[in-house]
């Protein structure tokens, strides 16, 4: 029921059979926390090199399971992990995270994974229901 007290009925694939009827809770997984660390002048090219290779270890790995996903017949799920590849393939994003270890001088994993939180932000604030 809506507030006002009429029916609202939804069309989807339901996970199971059956009715619901009550207030819906939406359920979110608490965000994985990734250590934040200082770096040294001299750890600072390392971790750039770490972050690279990260990323190329990432990209294959992505790749392999996309030929999987493809054997088995998962075609959409294929799909979706393009977008994973478009992201890591982002050279502005890689720019902007290699200019942020050296001026920082933090951890390329935070760094990245606050670069994605911001993103997410922004597409979470669009008004277009597509993006969110």
């Amino acid at each position: 029921m809506s507030l006002d007290g009429s029916e609202i009925r939804l069309q989807g694939n339901p996970i199971s059979a059956g009715i619901a009827i009550g207030q819906a809770y939406v359920y979110a997984r608490p965000t994985n926390k990734v250590a934040q660390f200082s770096l040294t002048d001299e750890q600072v090219q390392p971790e750039i090199e770490y972050y690279r290779a990260a990323l190329e270890i990432s990209r294959a790995g992505i790749l392999e399971l996309q030929k999987r996903l493809h054997r088995e017949g998962a075609v959409e799920g294929a799909a979706i992990l393009e977008a994973h590849l478009y992201i890591l393939q982002d050279s502005a994003l890689t720019s902007q995270i290699e200019e942020k270890i050296s001026t920082l001088k933090m951890n390329s994993a935070y760094l990245f994974h606050e670069a994605i939180r911001a993103h997410e932000e922004q597409l979470l604030g669009l008004e277009d229901v597509y993006f969110r």
